[in-house]
């Protein structure tokens, strides 16, 4: 968790941060231009919801933003895995999405970049 903080507070560069609860509030956030960017990284093993990112998702687009995994790849939210066997209609986007990067677009590729060096860093490729 240090390397987040620690990421998050490089960014700001002494700028007020946003440190929201939910996931659309943060797209909302960028999207209007209040934040540059947000993160989603939750704990290993977490598969996301197609319902935390689809409208924020296409919100940020249009607002001229980018939405990636943390690898930098756009969400395909046509390769959903199917139904969770707890939740009988729980939609997932796939394994390979272990987090999300939501920017304005300007800083997106230095914050994926830098998170892809920090994971591969910590051994959490």
């Amino acid at each position: 968790m240090w390397c987040t903080i620690a990421f998050l507070h490089s960014l700001c560069h002494n700028k007020f941060c946003f440190f929201l609860d939910t996931g659309m509030c943060k797209h909302c956030v960028v999207g209007v231009g209040a934040a540059e960017a947000t993160l989603r990284l939750p704990p290993s093993g977490y598969r996301e919801k197609i319902w935390d990112h689809v409208p924020g998702d296409h919100f940020v687009r249009e607002a001229g933003g980018r939405v990636t995994d943390l690898n930098g790849k756009d969400l395909d939210f046509t390769m959903v895995t199917g139904m969770n066997e707890n939740e009988s209609n729980c939609r997932e986007l796939g394994t390979e999405v272990q987090g999300v990067v939501v920017s304005n677009g300007h800083l997106h590729d230095t914050i994926a970049n830098t998170i892809r060096n920090i994971r591969v860093k910590l051994g959490r490729q």
